[in-house]
Protein backbone atom coordinates (compact mmCIF):
# COMPACT_ATOMS: atom_id res chain seq x y z
CA UNK A 1 0.00 0.00 0.00
CA UNK A 2 1.71 3.51 -1.03
CA UNK A 3 1.23 5.95 1.41
CA UNK A 4 0.61 10.29 0.49
CA UNK A 5 0.93 13.06 2.30
CA UNK A 6 -2.26 14.90 3.07
CA UNK A 7 -2.62 18.61 3.33
CA UNK A 8 -5.31 20.99 5.28
CA UNK A 9 -5.37 24.22 4.52
CA UNK A 10 -7.01 27.31 3.65
CA UNK A 11 -7.10 30.88 1.84
CA UNK A 12 -6.10 33.81 3.12
CA UNK A 13 -8.82 36.47 3.85
CA UNK A 14 -11.21 33.37 3.60
CA UNK A 15 -12.91 33.39 7.46
CA UNK A 16 -14.46 29.65 7.22
CA UNK A 17 -13.39 27.56 4.61
CA UNK A 18 -10.76 24.89 4.20
CA UNK A 19 -9.10 22.24 1.96
CA UNK A 20 -8.61 18.91 2.71
CA UNK A 21 -6.53 16.32 -0.35
CA UNK A 22 -3.95 14.27 -1.16
CA UNK A 23 -0.67 14.07 -2.66
CA UNK A 24 2.85 12.56 -3.27
CA UNK A 25 4.38 15.39 -3.14
CA UNK A 26 6.21 17.81 -0.45
CA UNK A 27 4.21 21.15 0.31
CA UNK A 28 5.41 23.48 -1.62
CA UNK A 29 4.84 21.35 -5.11
CA UNK A 30 1.42 19.84 -3.96
CA UNK A 31 -0.33 22.21 -6.26
CA UNK A 32 2.18 22.10 -9.38
CA UNK A 33 -0.20 19.05 -11.40
CA UNK A 34 -1.74 20.04 -13.98
CA UNK A 35 -5.13 18.89 -12.50
CA UNK A 36 -5.06 21.81 -10.08
CA UNK A 37 -5.73 24.62 -13.29
CA UNK A 38 -8.83 25.36 -11.96
CA UNK A 39 -7.62 25.52 -8.37
CA UNK A 40 -4.78 28.07 -8.69
CA UNK A 41 -6.98 30.10 -11.32
CA UNK A 42 -9.65 31.01 -8.62
CA UNK A 43 -6.47 31.64 -5.77
CA UNK A 44 -5.10 33.83 -8.40
CA UNK A 45 -8.49 35.65 -9.05
CA UNK A 46 -9.08 36.10 -5.66
CA UNK A 47 -5.65 37.62 -5.11
CA UNK A 48 -5.14 35.27 -2.49
CA UNK A 49 -2.83 32.37 -1.24
CA UNK A 50 -2.57 29.10 0.62
CA UNK A 51 -2.33 29.14 4.80
CA UNK A 52 -0.62 26.00 5.10
CA UNK A 53 -3.03 24.52 8.75
CA UNK A 54 -1.92 20.83 9.32
CA UNK A 55 0.38 18.68 7.37
CA UNK A 56 0.38 14.76 7.34
CA UNK A 57 3.43 13.05 5.70
CA UNK A 58 3.66 9.58 4.49
CA UNK A 59 -0.01 8.05 5.88
CA UNK A 60 -3.00 6.11 4.55
CA UNK A 61 -6.50 6.46 5.79
CA UNK A 62 -7.20 2.72 4.08
CA UNK A 63 -7.83 0.09 5.65
CA UNK A 64 -10.03 -1.78 2.87
CA UNK A 65 -6.62 -2.41 1.33
CA UNK A 66 -7.45 0.08 -1.57
CA UNK A 67 -3.97 1.73 -2.73
CA UNK A 68 -6.08 5.32 -3.44
CA UNK A 69 -8.33 7.51 -3.04
CA UNK A 70 -6.98 8.48 0.96
CA UNK A 71 -8.53 11.71 1.13
CA UNK A 72 -11.97 10.82 0.10
CA UNK A 73 -12.55 8.70 3.20
CA UNK A 74 -11.53 12.03 5.21
CA UNK A 75 -14.19 13.90 2.93
CA UNK A 76 -17.09 10.98 3.77
CA UNK A 77 -16.17 11.70 6.79
CA UNK A 78 -15.93 15.54 7.21
CA UNK A 79 -19.80 15.32 5.01
CA UNK A 80 -21.04 13.74 8.45
CA UNK A 81 -20.02 16.34 10.42
CA UNK A 82 -22.90 18.99 11.70
CA UNK A 83 -21.81 22.42 10.30
CA UNK A 84 -19.27 21.10 7.80
CA UNK A 85 -20.98 21.43 4.34
CA UNK A 86 -19.16 20.35 1.04
CA UNK A 87 -19.03 23.52 -1.77
CA UNK A 88 -19.46 22.71 -4.89
CA UNK A 89 -19.32 19.71 -6.57
CA UNK A 90 -18.62 15.87 -4.92
CA UNK A 91 -15.78 15.83 -6.09
CA UNK A 92 -14.61 19.33 -4.18
CA UNK A 93 -12.02 19.00 -1.59
CA UNK A 94 -13.15 22.42 -0.42
CA UNK A 95 -15.59 22.43 3.18
CA UNK A 96 -17.26 25.09 4.51
CA UNK A 97 -17.91 25.50 8.32
CA UNK A 98 -19.58 27.09 10.97
CA UNK A 99 -17.73 29.44 12.90
CA UNK A 100 -20.17 29.16 15.77
CA UNK A 101 -19.43 25.63 16.18
CA UNK A 102 -16.05 25.03 14.71
CA UNK A 103 -11.87 26.37 14.00
CA UNK A 104 -9.57 25.77 11.89
CA UNK A 105 -7.43 24.38 14.40
CA UNK A 106 -10.55 22.52 15.81
CA UNK A 107 -11.39 20.68 12.91
CA UNK A 108 -7.27 20.17 11.95
CA UNK A 109 -7.17 18.30 15.82
CA UNK A 110 -10.93 16.13 14.96
CA UNK A 111 -8.80 15.17 11.61
CA UNK A 112 -5.82 13.99 13.41
CA UNK A 113 -7.37 12.05 16.16
CA UNK A 114 -10.00 10.29 13.28
CA UNK A 115 -7.18 9.13 11.18
CA UNK A 116 -3.46 9.86 12.47
CA UNK A 117 -3.79 9.89 15.99
CA UNK A 118 -0.65 7.75 17.16
CA UNK A 119 1.29 8.88 14.36
CA UNK A 120 4.16 11.64 15.00
CA UNK A 121 2.84 15.40 14.13
CA UNK A 122 5.20 17.29 11.60
CA UNK A 123 6.36 20.37 13.47
CA UNK A 124 7.72 23.41 11.34
CA UNK A 125 10.28 25.47 12.96
CA UNK A 126 9.57 29.17 13.38
CA UNK A 127 11.53 30.86 11.34
CA UNK A 128 11.71 34.55 12.29
CA UNK A 129 11.10 37.16 9.73
CA UNK A 130 13.74 40.16 9.90
CA UNK A 131 11.75 42.97 11.59
CA UNK A 132 10.71 39.71 14.43
CA UNK A 133 14.86 38.64 14.50
CA UNK A 134 15.69 42.34 14.75
CA UNK A 135 12.96 42.27 18.14
CA UNK A 136 14.70 39.24 19.16
CA UNK A 137 17.98 40.02 18.70
CA UNK A 138 17.35 43.37 20.90
CA UNK A 139 15.14 41.70 24.22
CA UNK A 140 18.02 39.29 24.14
CA UNK A 141 20.28 42.14 25.60
CA UNK A 142 17.68 43.43 27.59
CA UNK A 143 18.56 42.99 31.66
CA UNK A 144 15.31 43.49 32.76
CA UNK A 145 12.98 40.70 32.90
CA UNK A 146 9.99 42.48 32.07
CA UNK A 147 8.90 44.04 28.96
CA UNK A 148 6.66 45.83 26.92
CA UNK A 149 6.10 44.72 22.93
CA UNK A 150 3.96 47.19 20.79
CA UNK A 151 3.73 45.97 17.52
CA UNK A 152 0.85 46.36 14.43
CA UNK A 153 -1.63 43.61 14.21
CA UNK A 154 -0.65 40.86 12.17
CA UNK A 155 2.99 41.02 12.97
CA UNK A 156 3.22 37.89 14.74
CA UNK A 157 3.17 38.99 18.43
CA UNK A 158 2.57 35.90 20.08
CA UNK A 159 4.83 33.97 17.77
CA UNK A 160 8.17 36.01 19.04
CA UNK A 161 7.26 36.49 22.58
CA UNK A 162 6.51 32.48 22.87
CA UNK A 163 10.53 32.66 20.21
CA UNK A 164 11.88 34.96 23.21
CA UNK A 165 10.51 32.59 26.50
CA UNK A 166 12.16 28.95 24.44
CA UNK A 167 15.22 30.73 23.60
CA UNK A 168 15.95 31.81 27.19
CA UNK A 169 14.76 29.11 28.98
CA UNK A 170 12.41 30.31 31.37
CA UNK A 171 10.77 27.99 33.70
CA UNK A 172 8.01 30.81 34.64
CA UNK A 173 6.40 33.01 32.27
CA UNK A 174 3.27 35.73 32.29
CA UNK A 175 2.04 36.77 29.22
CA UNK A 176 -0.87 39.62 29.09
CA UNK A 177 -2.80 40.33 26.21
CA UNK A 178 -5.88 42.39 25.75
CA UNK A 179 -7.54 39.56 23.48
CA UNK A 180 -8.92 36.73 25.66
CA UNK A 181 -7.44 33.79 22.89
CA UNK A 182 -5.24 33.94 20.23
CA UNK A 183 -7.99 33.28 17.77
CA UNK A 184 -9.23 36.88 18.91
CA UNK A 185 -6.00 38.68 18.25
Amino acid sequence: MSLVNIYFDNLKGSKNTFNVGQTIFPWEQRHKDSDYGKQKQAVLALNSDYIRCRWWENVSTRDDGRDAAHDKVIHAWLDTKPGIKRLGSKKSETFEYDQSRYNLDIIGEMIHEQFFAGKEKVYEEFKPRPYQQKFLSKIAWCTSKEFLLFAKCRSGKSAMVLKHIVDTDYKVSLVCSRQKSPEGS
